[in-house]
């Protein structure tokens, strides 16, 4: 199994009964604010076996805490106990839920500020990506996502989660370049960007349903899928797939967030500097620790498991990155993204080289 589950944090039915009616009651979802001191209800769908949630169980309330002078409490609701993520970011609205996670795909079911996020090829790595974020990206985001009509979330921290996404899959010989793809049948998510890039390198783009993907796989339904490598262990798929083309299509990420109305109405500035310190602190003591876990499982897929993973040379690179240009060129991608802002993302990366392919292909 996934080498996080290590450390699995031990969460009990009666601890979260006991705390139910706190979060269910009117005065919960009246304010956060009380008596000088804050209360936070943080619910996400995160599994304890998650190594994200690992460092939320042991970081998230000391953390506020220390950096509030003691002033913020908080109480966590993880793995559905609580609320589902597009559930959890509605519940912010109603006063229910204060904080939560929702990865930047799924977050365009409330707006498409952030789509651009996942175009492929944008970030290097991690390291680079949060680096960014950090520098100066956050702060641009947040401001779009306030505009009238738009998200109304604010991004308190990131979350890395098993690097890239690659291509999984069962046929019995290494996918190395794009026409290798074609006719092949590739499980997508509902992500736009994620089904046209597939159909852009020559896969038949297959939208299924999670939870018959493994089923999918046995049945040839499906023969792969655009995913992080580590599901091929921490769900068992490493039994159905036997392969991966380690492309580093699209960063996987992300994001602790809260209702932005709701934070500049009813926190103070002591408190939301508090509040965005530890998104700061998580997102990067997560990025270490999931580069180590995500280091751990390729090896053990190789070692252990039996399977294989090709690492296309820089020749075939440049075709899997050629591929993806014309997603980044299409009507309905050009109008999500704001030219100077990619511009400004490759440059501090020096992808020069990216820079002109979309340039050319009139995308930037």
């Amino acid at each position: 199994m996934y080498m996080a589950r290590r450390f699995m944090i031990a969460v009990t039915a009666l601890a979260f009964a006991a705390v139910w009616g706190l979060v269910a009651s009117n005065e919960t979802q009246a304010q956060m604010v009380k008596d000088g001191k804050i209360h936070i209800i943080y619910a996400n769908t995160y599994q304890p076996t998650w190594p994200a949630t690992h460092i939320y169980n042991r970081d998230v309330a000391r953390k506020l805490a220390s950096f509030s002078n003691n002033r913020i409490t908080v109480e966590t609701f993880f793995g559905n106990t609580l609320c589902s993520e597009h559930k959890c970011v509605e519940q912010m609205d109603q006063k229910s839920v204060d904080l939560t996670n929702i990865s930047v795909g799924n977050a365009g079911a409330f707006g498409r500020t952030l789509d651009f996020l996942v175009l492929p090829y944008l970030f290097e790595s991690d390291e680079s990506g949060i680096e960014i974020m950090h520098e100066w990206l956050t702060d641009y985001l947040n401001e779009q996502m306030r505009r009238p009509g738009d998200m109304n979330l604010h991004i308190v921290g990131w979350m890395p989660w098993c690097g890239f996404r690659q291509l999984l899959h069962n046929r019995n010989k290494d996918i190395r370049v794009p026409a290798d793809l074609k006719g092949f049948k590739m499980r997508t998510t509902k992500s736009p960007a994620e089904f046209a890039l597939m159909k852009a390198w020559g896969s038949v783009a297959v939208p299924y349903d999670w939870t018959q993907v493994y089923t999918g796989l046995q049945s040839g339904i499906i023969e792969g899928m655009f995913n992080m490598e580590c599901h091929l262990e921490m769900s068992d798929f490493h039994e159905v797939m036997k392969r991966s083309t380690h492309v580093d299509g699209a960063w996987h990420i992300a994001m602790m967030v809260q209702n932005a109305a709701r934070r500049e109405a009813e926190l103070p500035d002591w408190a939301q500097d508090a509040i965005d310190r530890t998104g700061r602190y998580l997102d990067t003591t997560i990025l270490a620790y999931d580069s180590y876990l995500t280091n751990v499982t390729l090896d053990t897929l190789e070692e252990k498991r039996g399977v294989a993973i090709y690492r296309p040379n820089p020749d075939e690179m440049k075709l899997w990155r050629q591929g993806a240009v014309s997603v980044w060129a299409s009507d309905e991608f050009k109008r999500t993204y704001d030219p100077k802002i990619v511009r400004r993302i490759l440059n501090d990366q020096g992808n020069d080289a990216f820079i002109k392919e979309l340039e050319a292909a009139g995308a930037l």
